[in-house]
């Protein structure tokens, strides 16, 4: 009879625990810190996000950013809070190279956290002019590229879209050389659909509003498949036979040390909202791809897009 009642108050315990976890009773709301700016599509992919949250954790959430430091100010500052869950840091793949630079060194990564799960994939692409004509695919345009410099544009040099290429010409011989339009991402595609540029190269999401006005003709997809915005674009690996795969991934990160059942609950929780048919519909309106991950997914894509830029940090200058 004891050790009947010694399990049936373990158990309820237990159960009390995980009603807890469930609804956030103590009436704190939860952080979200974003570690740029408040435009942008990591801002737009989390306030979209947000009431789902709150209807799955029954508790509010609030969004605030930290930007600077390339996001890794943000990163320092959270890294030490409370690992209770009302804590919550946006990660973004391509910061785990980003410290690779030497003019930017970091020595803090994913791995000192504890990741959530991943909530979209902007996959990186190419795109050029509608009306061009020296080529007319991806495989003439790679053709002309080896006997030819060809042009990209691009918003930033170390990022993923500027990566790509460098990775693009190490695998294939090809002459595409950059040109930096540091101003934002819509004047590097208007440098190209004014014809100063070639090619634009920049995520789905970016390009995906010039190619539907008619301004741009995507040509491929750095990505293991074909992107759900864009059905009919073929990857990279289709047309060349080589796997490429760049992207920026996001997703959400907590400060390591949670207690196993709470961090279990909010992978869950978090699974369940970034897999909600209303939240993919109201973001693929935006053109941002749901692609949902569990941490151990997340950690092996992080690797794998720091793995690529390793190769390639001599080109680099890293």
């Amino acid at each position: 009879m004891k050790k009947l009642l010694v399990l049936a108050l373990a158990l309820c315990l237990a159960l009390t625990s995980v009603a807890a976890l469930a609804d956030f009773p103590d009436g704190k709301p939860i952080h979200i810190y974003v570690c740029s700016g408040e435009s942008g599509a990591t801002s737009m992919g989390i306030n979209l996000l947000k009431p789902y949250l709150e209807k799955e954790f029954n508790t509010s959430f609030v969004v605030e950013y930290e930007k600077g430091g390339g996001g890794f100010i943000c990163w320092l500052k959270h890294q030490n809070d409370k690992p209770d869950g009302y804590s919550w840091i946006v990660v973004n793949d391509t910061m785990d190279f980003a410290g690779l630079n030497p003019q930017n060194p970091q020595t803090l990564t994913s791995r000192d956290f504890q990741l959530l799960g991943c909530q979209v994939v902007d996959i990186s692409a190419l795109a050029g002019r509608a009306d061009e004509t020296r080529w007319t695919d991806l495989q003439s345009l790679i053709d002309y590229a080896k006997e030819n410099e060809v042009t990209v544009s691009v918003s930033a040099l170390g990022n993923e879209d500027a990566n790509v290429i460098y990775l693009m010409n190490n695998k294939l011989g090809t002459k595409f050389n950059l040109v930096v339009n540091s101003q934002s991402s819509g004047a590097a595609a208007a440098d190209v659909i004014g014809g100063h540029v070639d090619l634009y190269s920049n995520n789905v999401a970016s390009a995906d509003a010039q190619v539907k006005q008619g301004n741009m003709k995507a040509l491929c997809v750095f990505n293991g498949e074909r992107s759900q915005i864009w059905p009919d674009v073929p990857t990279f690996e289709e047309v060349t036979g080589i796997v490429l795969s760049s992207h920026s991934a996001r997703g959400i990160m907590m400060p390591k040390g949670g207690d196993e059942a709470l961090v279990q609950r909010l992978v869950e929780g978090i699974a369940k909202c970034t897999q909600d048919p209303e939240y993919v519909k109201l973001m693929a309106d935006q053109s941002l791809e749901v692609v949902y991950l569990d941490p151990a997914q997340f950690q092996e894509l992080f690797d794998n897009s720091k793995a690529d830029v390793v190769a390639i940090k001599d080109v680099l200058g890293w």
